[in-house]
């Protein structure tokens, strides 16, 4: 998956500057690298486990993110953002990184105390969210905007991956059965803290000793005024976990099958989320110089990427699921195959609405209709958990998710067009041709589907077949990233050909 995303963005998205790429590049190494590790672990943690206990833990971290929350308020968006400003004058993002790591030790210290109190009076379990307040002290720790907002992904890409190959040696070495439920639980917590402490080797030599007197209170209310999109977000994304603890009377079987088929279903959009999250300091710094015709530019590419890939990316794994789930997490668990099959609509809006939102809307400084959007979003959310859950349970809640990202991006788009920067009927009008191809590739594999074997080498022939008839099918209907991709390969080719036949003479 890794070369496939370096292909695709070397060649499909070829007006992008080298730097970017390369911050592409390690930034998608990082995630899906990390994403493998993590599913690994959740296969191995599927069957020493089972769903009530990983249920359990997903819904005592979903109570522990609203502190988080507060926690965060909006440093990641704000400071990324100031950092990505500040960027070519060393002294002055130094000292605004200092005013907002003393500002968050702050405010994260007070969240603590307030976590402390509700651990004391109000959770059953004390020992679990104990363990989980590790994730608190990684929120106040966390030092990732810098490095975004300096473009930093390959130092990130490193250290995140050690950490993550420690963390899954542990979980193999100490989470054996249901009794080691607690160590698990601090496994998996570690495993955050690791990264954001890594974070702090070598940070010498990317920041100054800020001089002169610092001014931690004058970032406040910018930072608040991105709490709102911060709260949106997590509403729709923990709220509904929080709710199917609190209807399902203390048995989490289904928040764990909730949270393996989220696991399953957002692991596969990284292609697309990784290159908003690049993009978006790049789009900060142009708009500070007003380069509005590279920012459209960007704009555009990023939409009609997130069309080229996420279409098949839900074709495969609705195909892929039914094979993928009894042989990767065991007996059990055949509800996950329903879910992430209801959840596949998100990969579209997520893909989409993470472009108009992270990528644009926040680095233009336009929070107002971001924060409108994922408010809708939350609650459309709210409102169909509230009548869902009750009934359906799981699968309520994966259709509460599905219709919250679809409000947010419909918002998103709108607010855009009404800016006059881009035009809603081209965004949607790049996907006509690769919905086209989906279909198609959808009612082949259909077709094909009695001939594969339920096995691992059927989920291969699944994924190879389905790439192969839909990559087919847009040469043949002329796609214009296909083509520029095919011609651009070849052009490669023949150099290399030349540079060995210069070198044998």
């Amino acid at each position: 998956m890794a070369f496939a995303s370096y292909v695709i963005f070397k060649y499909i998205v070829p007006s992008m500057s080298k730097s970017l790429k390369k911050n592409y590049i390690s930034a998608v190494l990082n995630q899906v690298l990390s994403a493998v590790i993590q599913t690994v672990a959740l296969f191995y943690i599927s069957r020493a486990l089972a769903a009530p206990e990983i249920g359990e833990y997903s819904y005592a971290v979903s109570v522990c993110s609203y502190f988080i929350l507060l926690s965060n308020l909006g440093f990641v968006a704000y400071g990324q953002r100031e950092i990505a400003f500040l960027r070519d004058d060393k002294d002055a993002y130094s000292k605004v990184f200092a005013e907002l790591f003393c500002l968050k030790l702050i405010i994260s210290a007070v969240v603590m105390s307030a976590y402390a109190a509700f651990i004391f009076l109000f959770a059953k379990d004390k020992l679990l969210y104990t363990i989980i307040i590790i994730q608190i002290v990684n929120s106040m720790l966390d030092i990732s905007w810098l490095y975004t907002g300096l473009e930093k992904f390959g130092t990130v890409m490193i250290r995140t991956l050690v950490i993550r190959i420690i963390y899954f040696i542990a979980t193999i070495l100490f989470v054996k059965g249901p009794e080691d439920f607690y160590i698990y639980a601090a496994i998996e917590s570690m495993n955050l803290l690791g990264v954001s402490l890594s974070l702090f080797m070598g940070l010498r030599k990317l920041v100054r000793k800020p001089s002169g007197k610092l001014d931690i209170w004058r970032h406040f209310i910018p930072v608040l005024s991105l709490f709102v999109p911060s709260v949106a977000v997590q509403i729709y994304t923990i709220l509904d976990k929080s709710m199917l603890g609190i209807f399902s009377g203390g048995v989490y079987t289904e928040n764990g099958y909730y949270e393996l088929s989220q696991n399953f279903v957002k692991g596969s959009l990284l292609l697309v989320t990784t290159l908003a999250n690049v993009s978006a300091p790049r789009i900060a710094y142009e708009l500070a110089r007003n380069n509005m015709q590279t920012v459209k530019k960007q704009m555009y590419d990023s939409y009609r990427f997130a069309w080229f890939s996420v279409i098949p990316i839900i074709i495969v794994i609705y195909f892929i699921a039914p094979r993928v789930v009894p042989l990767f997490y065991g007996p059990g668990y055949d509800k996950v195959i329903v879910l992430v099959r209801v959840l596949l609509p998100l990969l579209m809006a997520m893909g989409l609405s993470t472009i108009s939102g992270s990528q644009f809307l926040v680095p233009a400084r336009k929070v107002r209709y971001y924060n409108i959007s994922l408010a809708v979003g939350a609650a459309v959310n709210f409102i169909l958990n509230f009548m869902l859950i009750p009934h359906l349970q799981s699968v309520g809640a994966s259709i509460g998710s599905v219709a919250a990202e679809f409000s947010v991006l419909l918002t998103q788009l709108v607010f855009i067009s009404h800016l006059g920067i881009l035009k809603i009927r081209r965004i949607l009008g790049y996907g006509m041709k690769y919905i086209l191809a989906g279909l198609m590739t959808s009612a082949f594999l259909i077709y094909m589907d009695d001939f594969i074997p339920f096995s691992v080498l059927g989920i291969f022939e699944d994924i190879i077949i389905g790439l192969a008839v839909y990559l087919a099918i847009l040469f043949i209907l002329r796609d214009r990233l296909m083509i520029d991709s095919v011609r651009k390969l070849f052009s490669r080719s023949r150099s290399l050909h030349k540079e060995e036949g210069n070198g044998k003479a």
